[in-house]
């Protein structure tokens, strides 16, 4: 297995070990936002390894060239809302290097939690379920008060537009949409919308 695979799920064991030993002095909404957090770890090294034993075979390989025989048909994309979200910056261009994304989910926590904004931050994501992504901690700005959101900026939450974006005119399989965004959109998330169903992407602008 890759390193970066084998690396994941390094972080991911550390997780649990943390929410073992620290289970009885957590907040149940501390505890449960961590807790979402190894299911999202866990849902994202799902795709990366389908990802990489895909090209690891021959004939799914052979597939997905032939399926690129028709990639400027119809329409790709349309974008439907375009909302402002604070994201929390990634400063380092490996994640996965000495559990850094561990450090950064806890950090992550504790500045939403200071905000005021964790249930918030928790409440919006479980209705959004995370499908495979590279941004580790946003929630839309509409949805705070003023002042929680001006704690998130204070501690270096950025705010930026994110496109909500939809791929049914396109007639997209779930796995050529995963293709497609991690090929050409820099910063994203694909969930599924608990409420409508629907596959969507959401692309952070200006990240």
């Amino acid at each position: 297995m890759c390193t970066r695979l084998k690396t994941r799920i390094g972080g991911i064991r550390g997780y649990l070990t943390k929410l073992e030993y620290s289970y009885d002095a957590m907040s149940k909404h501390q505890f449960d936002g961590e807790l979402d957090e190894v299911i999202k770890l866990i849902d994202i090294l799902k795709d990366e390894a389908s990802r990489y034993y895909k090209e690891k075979s021959f004939d799914q390989y052979s597939i997905s060239e032939n399926d690129d025989d028709d990639a400027d048909r119809g329409v790709i994309f349309s974008v439907i809302n375009t909302i402002p979200f604070l994201v929390k910056k990634v400063d380092t261009d490996d994640i996965y290097e000495d559990n850094y994304l561990v450090g950064f989910c806890e950090d992550r926590t504790r500045e939403l939690m200071k905000g005021r904004a964790i249930n918030t931050h928790n409440e919006f994501w479980k209705q959004h379920q995370t499908v495979a992504g590279n941004v580790y901690g946003s929630v839309p700005s509409e949805l705070l008060r003023k002042e929680n959101v001006e704690i998130l900026m204070d501690y270096g939450w950025n705010d930026v537009e994110v496109d909500i974006i939809d791929f049914k005119l396109s007639g997209y399989s779930k796995d050529r949409i995963l293709k497609y965004v991690s090929e050409n959109f820099k910063s994203y998330i694909i969930v599924d919308e608990i409420r409508t169903k629907s596959l969507l992407v959401l692309r952070y602008n200006g990240t």
